[in-house]
């Protein structure tokens, strides 16, 4: 999901396929984004308190969105505090990429992969049913 253009992220999976023994396995989870699609709208802040007790807090904000090429582009900004100041400021351009649940079993099995499953929330064989859910796949080489 963190490869940017799907062309890429297919010729990963393809090298990922292809370091494989025969008989290995593929596992990794995926997720579908959150409903908000609205470019420029601020997704709201985290904050993280550090053993130091130094604080982090990171703001989101969309600013780039592609239901049809299936991609969101969002702007990061991580302060860090000490004390009520401010002493650093970093900001990150993220990209996510996502596919369907149906569309990555079809693309693994397209590189090769037999034996898909598909599970949801990290159970081994429970049907995805939602789109809030986390799917893992594990998928074996030829």
């Amino acid at each position: 999901m963190l490869i940017e253009q799907r062309e890429e992220s297919l010729r990963a999976l393809q090298r990922l396929y292809d370091h494989l023994h025969p008989g290995g396995r593929l596992m990794l989870d995926l997720f579908l984004p959150d409903t908000n699609f609205e470019c420029g709208q601020f997704g709201g802040t985290s904050t993280f308190a550090l053993p130091n007790g130094d604080i982090i807090t990171m703001e989101g904000k969309l600013l780039e969105a592609d239901l049809y090429k299936q991609y969101k582009v969002s702007l990061i900004k991580y302060e860090k505090w000490r004390n009520g100041a401010l002493l650093q400021t970093e900001l990150q351009r993220f990209a996510l990429r996502w596919y369907g649940v149906e569309e990555f079993k079809l693309v693994l099995e397209s590189i090769g992969f037999s034996d898909v499953v598909v599970s949801a929330d990290f159970e081994y064989g429970k049907a995805p049913a939602n789109g809030k859910q986390k799917f893992v796949y594990e998928a074996v080489r030829k």
